[in-house]
């Protein structure tokens, strides 16, 4: 419900021990990347029933940093001699 407000969940999982106790643990997949960001941002070091929320992205899914951006220009008619002399 908590993660629901951030964005679309595509499924969760709560770990549970042998004996069926909560480990304190879950694992949240959400429909976007964007999403799933957002919740590390708004929850992580976040106090819930008296604990520390510890967030970490895992999987193949993790957003990597945009590559660096590609310039280019056009070269005004006759710029270059070709073929050269």
């Amino acid at each position: 419900e908590l993660f629901s407000k951030v964005g679309d969940i595509k499924r969760y999982s709560i770990n549970y021990d042998r004996s069926g106790r909560s480990k304190g643990t879950a694992e949240v997949v959400f429909s976007r990347r964007s999403d799933a960001l957002a919740a590390v941002k708004r929850y992580n070091n976040v106090q819930l029933d008296g604990k520390l929320m510890k967030i970490e992205l895992i999987g193949p899914n993790i957003e990597l940093p945009p590559p660096p951006p590609i310039f280019g220009f056009a070269a005004p008619a006759g710029y270059f001699n070709f073929p050269p002399k």
